[in-house]
């Protein structure tokens, strides 16, 4: 992030893997990050619990980024 820490970078997973998928995502300064819990804890989800654990589950097992590599690959 930025120095003073006034960027939020906001992002969403149905460009990279598929449109259903309807997931985004943000990097939020750290003194920001308990705020952000906050609003989203009283926001309602779309997205099954399911779906969410499952990509969170591709990210952590490394997949997201080789598939990202595959698909950079592919289009270039």
């Amino acid at each position: 992030l930025d120095a003073p820490q006034r960027v939020i970078y906001a992002g969403t997973f149905s460009k990279s893997m598929f449109p259903a998928l309807r997931t985004a995502w943000l990097v939020v300064p750290t003194p920001l990050v308990a705020r952000f819990h906050q609003t989203a804890e009283r926001q309602s989800c779309t997205v099954p619990t399911l779906w969410q654990q499952t990509l969170a589950d591709f990210i952590q097992q490394g997949h997201f980024w080789r598939h990202l590599k595959k698909m950079r690959a592919s289009y270039s």
